[in-house]
């Protein structure tokens, strides 16, 4: 969740009041949506295919659609409606990198 903030999703709007924790109930529904062992995530381009998947799929639902089973709509849950490609590849590039290096001092 943390790597598609601002790109995906990010603050709901003005006037509504984001419910505490948003990222858990967006995490919670994306579990059922994408199966991260298709992506070889020790890989930096593995790691970006699985972030724009994740990305491409939360900008899919309607904004008045229920995230999973969470009780909020995607909008009251910062859900935009496009992909911010920008936002997107400024996280490939800057945070990413420590990612892959971490796992690769790990294994």
């Amino acid at each position: 969740m943390y790597f598609t903030r601002k790109a995906a999703y990010g603050k709901p709007d003005e006037g509504s009041v984001a419910p505490e924790f948003l990222e858990f109930y967006w995490g919670n529904w994306l579990r059922s949506q994408i199966d991260l062992s298709a992506f070889n995530l020790d890989k930096k381009g593995g790691y970006k295919d699985a972030i724009e998947a994740v990305a491409k799929r939360m900008v899919s639902l309607a904004p008045g659609a229920q995230v999973g089973d969470s009780g909020f709509t995607a909008r009251q849950l910062g859900g935009r409606t496009q992909l911010d490609r920008e936002e997107l590849q400024k996280t490939f590039n800057k945070k990413v990198p420590y990612v892959i290096d971490y796992r690769k001092s790990r294994s």
